[in-house]
């Protein structure tokens, strides 16, 4: 319970700095959804960083500050891209944002396996290893471990609250709307279960065809992937679908929501 509790906080941090970077965009008129993109690139600079770094005897405080700024500038030079996109070539900021979510993993996988297999071509891994490095981003009091972004979400939230007086958080005035709540678990849930029904076929058709011999898990297995491989253009047409349908009902321009159903749906058929 208590690791729970300690990650929560520690994720939790991270994902209060985007998420106050999103209010500012949101409040200059700007439709940033490539902040997961943002985010992914800037814990790779971060990440690389905290490698090359991890030799070295600097000051915890100069340490933490210069991954802070790797993680930052990288973040800022990736998202450079959207302005790019939308202010020279007029791209619509939907499509770029949602763009650059899908190729920032991708992105970041590639550099670092890159990384890793020049050291050692036989690691094939998509992680990047610092070693000792990360002892000194965390810090521990009675029992819980505590990292440096957590105090940067801190002072965050106060600069939000003293700069950007239209977005206020009064967290003793939150109360819960359970109806609300209905309504979003009756969205989520089915979209839980059509994520995790796919583990739990292959799970059950492993353990089925091993009853027959390893070699019929393998040819399974074969066949999974390069099913996976057919169908992820169409998995990539509902990714970009749902944010544009979003923001249009939220716009209430249903011609457009039935124009992009019936664009998507053409395209995943003829796939």
């Amino acid at each position: 319970m208590v690791l729970l509790i300690q990650y929560t906080l520690i994720f939790a941090s991270v994902l209060a700095m985007v998420a106050l970077g999103g209010c500012f965009s949101e409040h200059s008129g700007v439709i940033n959804l490539g902040l997961e993109g943002v985010m992914v690139m800037g814990a790779l600079g971060g990440a690389l960083c905290m490698k090359a770094l991890s030799a070295s005897t600097l000051p915890r405080i100069t340490f933490v500050t210069l991954i802070i700024l790797a993680a930052g500038l990288v973040g800022v030079l990736y998202s450079a891209l959207l302005g790019v996109a939308c202010i020279n070539f007029r791209a619509d900021q939907t499509l770029v944002g949602t763009a650059l979510n899908i190729m920032a993993p991708a992105v970041a996988t590639v550099i670092v396996k890159a990384i890793n297999m020049s050291e050692n071509p036989d690691n094939v891994s998509a992680t990047v290893i610092y070693g000792p490095a990360r002892k000194e981003l965390v810090q521990r009091f009675y029992g819980f471990q505590f990292n440096w972004f957590m105090l940067l979400a801190v002072i965050a939230i106060i600069l939000n609250r003293k700069k950007n007086p239209e977005i206020k958080l009064r967290l003793l005035q939150t109360r819960p709307d359970f109806h609300l709540q209905g309504e979003i678990c009756k969205i989520s849930i089915p979209s839980i279960v059509m994520a995790s029904i796919g583990s739990i076929t292959t799970y059950i058709m492993d353990v089925i065809l091993f009853g027959f011999s390893s070699t019929a898990v393998a040819v399974y297995g074969a066949y999974f992937k390069l099913q996976s491989f057919v169908f992820m253009p169409v998995f990539g047409l509902n990714n970009g679908m749902v944010p544009i349908v979003a923001f249009n009902y939220g716009a209430q321009k249903p011609e457009r929501i039935h124009n992009t159903f019936r664009i998507a749906m053409t395209y995943a058929a003829s796939i």
